[in-house]
């Protein structure tokens, strides 16, 4: 069961927003639109080789308020990573009290010496 009194993580959703340079071409930028209190978890992910690096992929699930404005365009940043948002399920399709989000990151690893 969800309990509100879980959502102990902010988080950030962002958009992104399309502007017109001026030479005729379009920006893309991803805008910061709105916190909100969510529980985060890591289910799980794997390393490998990703463009001649190595990566780390990693899956996690955001549990927050139904928001009908939300969907997988948006991009959840979670201390300072940002989530690409694979899908969205709500905790009962009748009564959309809180949504589900499933999430993924590739992290890049750094060479640490």
């Amino acid at each position: 069961m969800i309990k509100p009194s879980d959502f102990k993580n902010i988080g950030t959703m962002k958009a992104y927003t399309f502007s017109q340079t001026d030479s005729g071409g379009v920006n893309k930028v991803l805008a910061e639109s709105l916190n909100v209190w969510m529980k985060f978890e890591q289910l799980g992910g794997g390393t490998g080789p990703s463009f001649s690096q190595i990566a780390s992929d990693a899956n996690f699930i955001a549990t927050m308020r139904y928001n009908a404005a939300f969907n997988t365009n948006w991009i959840l940043e979670y201390e300072g990573q940002n989530y690409k948002i694979e899908s969205i399920k709500t905790d009962d399709v009748s009564y959309k009290r809180f949504m589900i989000l499933e999430c993924s990151t590739s992290i890049k690893l750094q060479d640490w010496s």
